[in-house]
Formats: structure tokens, sequence, C-alpha cells
């Protein structure tokens, strides 16, 4: 019975950060494939041998940890080999080789046995061990890094709604999910008041855990590849800040944690960081080019990317040094509603229309431009005031850690009439 040989090949062996190691067997023109659930980052792994390397030469200038690190992981695809040799020798004294048996029996060896054995497949179980995953570190990002806890937080929520519509619709079957449990889930965002782009964010995180059921060989549902099965989306109105509006709240008299708290986001808007990083700046982040010109290095939380932004405005400089160039820490929910009440303080209350589908309605209402700021639209402003400024959006990009003109542009919150005096000053100054 040649051909029953268990093989370690990676999920992506071309790519720079870890990727998932899959066990593959071959028998009667079948393919077993399962995810070990282990990842490695495929410069340590011997394509030959699929063991990570073991070359002295090589591994002589790689740290202690990540040497610990791949005997471990050598050690671990060495037990799940022998594991699964011995059930093969099982097999093959009884001439009863079952591609089946072997899968249920590793997903049970691999800590995966209450899902496998559920028959059929529960979604919410199999959504809940994902979840479950998360937290504890073993289930990874594509780029091999740990889940954000915001991130895990949307999963959680997701999970708790899919609850409550499986109470809806009866037991959900992750094999049966199809375009009617599509529809039949958005009339039930839809019932409950859920925005658009809310619901969109429901569906993308079921398509990523359908998508990751299959990858592991837990399903063979397929319907996340369809675009029938899309995540929903709206554009919304989102605001940015003028560089008037921001000397208002400049100008703002504030003390305790409302000042605190408006000198943060000012940071923002002059970095055109996410939250999680312009909240984070300290000393270690301020560094001088070679032609002297003193910027901010920092490596993004969400991207990884690097950038590096230059004090274009003196007032961040001014706001970094009162607090010795380390932003004060603070919490982001509360920030968040106290932005609202310091913009009302400040002034900045002219009207917009808003535009929002709600519960598959469309609905306009007005609204104070106040009562939209958020931590994030610091980004927004600061990328929007730098476009206005005349830089272009390459420029731009380096900053901001944009990869593409196109998800920058989502960012730049021009209106028209700005757009056309942008446009007739520089016909002026050419």
């Amino acid at each position: 019975m040649a051909g029953l040989e268990p093989k370690f090949i990676l999920k992506e062996p071309n790519r720079e950060t870890h990727t998932l190691i899959y066990l593959f067997l071959n028998w009667e023109g079948k393919r077993l494939k399962i995810s070990t659930t282990e990842t490695i980052i495929p410069e340590y792994w011997d394509k030959e041998n699929q063991r990570p390397i073991s070359n002295k030469k090589l591994l002589r200038n790689l740290a202690p940890i990540l040497l610990k690190e791949l005997s471990i992981l050598s050690i671990r695809l060495d037990e799940i080999d022998l594991f699964v040799n011995d059930l093969i020798l099982d097999q093959k004294r009884d001439n009863a080789v079952s591609l089946d048996v072997i899968q249920r029996k590793l997903l049970e060896f691999l800590g995966r046995k209450m899902i496998e054995e559920a028959k059929p497949v529960s979604f919410i179980e199999y959504f809940t061990s994902v979840v479950t995953r998360m937290e504890n570190g073993t289930y990874l990002t594509d780029k091999g890094t740990k889940y954000s806890p915001n991130t895990i937080k949307s999963y959680k929520s997701n999970l708790l709604l899919l609850t409550d519509f499986e109470k809806e619709i009866g037991y959900i079957n992750i094999e049966e999910i199809d375009i009617d449990f599509y529809n039949s889930l958005l009339q039930y965002c839809n019932q409950i008041g859920f925005r658009t782009n809310t619901t969109g964010s429901v569906i993308k995180r079921i398509k990523a855990v359908l998508h990751t059921a299959f990858e592991e060989g837990i399903s063979k549902n397929t319907i996340f590849q369809s675009n029938n099965f899309k995540a929903v989306k709206e554009k919304v109105y989102n605001i940015y800040l003028t560089t008037e509006e921001l000397k208002k709240l400049i100008d703002l008299p504030l003390s305790g944690t409302y000042e605190k708290y408006r000198d943060v986001f000012l940071i923002g808007c002059y970095v055109a960081q996410r939250y999680s990083d312009y909240s984070r700046i300290s000393p270690e982040h301020i560094q001088t080019t070679g032609n002297g010109n003193k910027v901010i290095d920092l490596v993004q939380i969400k991207t990884k990317q690097r950038v590096l932004i230059p004090f274009l405005f003196p007032e961040l400089d001014t706001l970094l040094q009162k607090y010795d160039y380390k932003v004060p820490k603070i919490v982001e929910q509360p920030f968040n509603r106290a932005l609202k009440k310091i913009g009302e303080l400040a002034g900045i209350d002219k009207e917009v229309v808003l535009t929002e589908n709600i519960g598959g309605e469309t609905k306009e209402r007005l609204v104070k431009k106040y009562e939209l700021i958020t931590s994030h639209t610091a980004r927004r402003t600061g990328a929007t005031n730098l476009f206005l400024l005349g830089y272009s959006a390459i420029q731009i990009m380096k900053v901001t850690g944009h990869t593409t003109a196109e998800s920058l542009m989502d960012y730049i919150k021009v209106s028209l009439e700005e757009n056309a005096d942008k446009m007739a000053t520089q016909i002026e100054t050419e």
C-alpha cells in the first residue's frame, strides 16, 4: 500500500512571515489535507526534510528563543508524523485504509475532537473554537501575528449575534450555509436595526471563519467564495476638521482630563495615524534624519508598516513637548465621548446632512459636526489637510502608511467646493 506517506507542506511557502503547516495524505485518488495549526516563517523551513532547518551554519546566528521555538516545532511535527504512521500501520493490518478515520482520529489528536464529532458540524461550535484560538494565540492573522483585543471583541459580538440568529432559524449546520442563509441573515440584521456596514462586517467575519473551516478540512462548504455571498457596504459620510477648526480646539481653555483628551486628539490630527499608533508615541520614536530634520519613526500596530512622520506643524512639537514627547495614556471609549463634548465647546457645530441605511431603509438627518468626531477623525483630518496643503498622494502615503492611492483617497474628505478652490489656487500660482 504505497503512497500513504504523510507530507508536511507550507500553506504559503513564499511569505516573509508565519504561514500554516499542512499535513497531506493521498490514497486511491483521494487527498486528505489537514492544518496542523502549527506555523513557521518559510525562511526557516527545510522543504526536502519537511521540518524546520537543522543545518548548524544556518542556525548559528539565530536568537536563542527562535532556536528553541524551531526545536519545539520539530518535535511536535515528529509527534504528528509518528501518530499518523501508527494509524496507517493499524489500518494496513486490517486491509481497510480509510482517510475519513485517519482524519477523525488526527483531529482528535490535534485537540479538535469536539468539533469533528459533532454530526453535522455546528457552525456556532466551530466559530467558538476559532475565537478561543484567537484568544490563546494559536490562531494567527495572515501576517503571522496575534489578533488584537478589538478584533477578538468583534468576533465575540458576531458569535453572540449568530447564537441569537440560530434561535430564530434553528440549528446552523456549517455544510448547509448557503444563499438562503445569507438572505435570512441580511433580513435579520435589518430587523434588529443594523446599519449596512455593520451587517457587512458580520458577513465578512462569517466568510473568514468559513474559509478557515475549509482550509482546515473541517468543512467542504465553499459558499464563502460566491460573489453573491458578499459583505454589503455603503459609503459612509466621514468628517475631517479644517485647520480653522483645529485652531478652535487649540484655543479652547480646558483643564484636567478634557485638556489631556484634546491634546491627544490634536497630536493624532497632526501625525495622521490610527489611534492605536498616535496614542503610544514615546521619546524613543523621536528621531532625526541625515539632513537634521526631526521625525517620528513608528511601526504601525495594524499593518506593521514603518512610517516616518515629519514635524510639518509647529503645533505638533509644542503639544509633544508639553508631555515630554510621551503621549499620555487614555482609554478610547470615554475618549470618543469626550471628543464630542470638546468639539461642542469649541463651536464646531456646522450642520451636515447624514445619510444612512438603517434596518434596510435609507434615512437622512441633520447633525452637528461635533457629533461625528471620534478618535479616527484624527487620521482623516491629518490626511485631508496634507492633501489641501499640496502634498502629493505618494508623499502622504509615506506618512499615513497607505499602500495604494485608492485606499488613501477614502481618507481624503475634500468637498467639491474645497477641491474647486484648490484647483483654482494651483492655476493662479503656475
